[in-house]
Formats: structure tokens, sequence, C-alpha cells
């Protein structure tokens, strides 16, 4: 594999990540907000942000691999 190849790997896997936060993230918020103080509602915190990191983090990988497929196109 070419460093273009990467690129575009990283870009899709990126993509992938942040679909899949999206919908996870939607889906948590849907059935609404339990008694607060509970252990649910801790361990669905605990899991949102699991999500927001995974998101973040795909994010990340979206511009690293548009920065090197941009790089390797312009050399």
């Amino acid at each position: 594999m070419n460093v273009q190849h990467w690129g575009t790997f990283l870009l899709i896997l990126g993509l992938v990540q942040v679909v899949l936060a999206g919908f996870f993230l939607r889906r948590n918020k849907a059935g609404g907000r339990v008694c607060s103080g509970t252990d649910k509602e801790e361990r669905a915190e605990g899991e949102n942000r699991f999500w927001i990191w995974v998101g973040r983090f795909g994010s990340f990988l979206c511009v690293a691999g548009v920065i090197i497929i941009v790089i390797v196109t312009k050399t």
C-alpha cells in the first residue's frame, strides 16, 4: 500500500467512527433522562463520554487522512 491509500484508509475509518459515535449518542439521548443520582444515569454518562471520544478520534483521523492525501498529491 502506498501513502495515498493509507490516507484514504484513515479518512474512511474516521468517517465510520464519527457516524457510529453520532448514532450511539443519538440513541442514548432518545430514551430520556433517568432520575438524578441513580446508577443508570452514571453508567449512561460514562458511555456517552466514551462515544464522544470515539467521535473526536474519528474526526482527527479524517483530518490526518485528508492532509496525507493532499500532501502526497501535491508532490
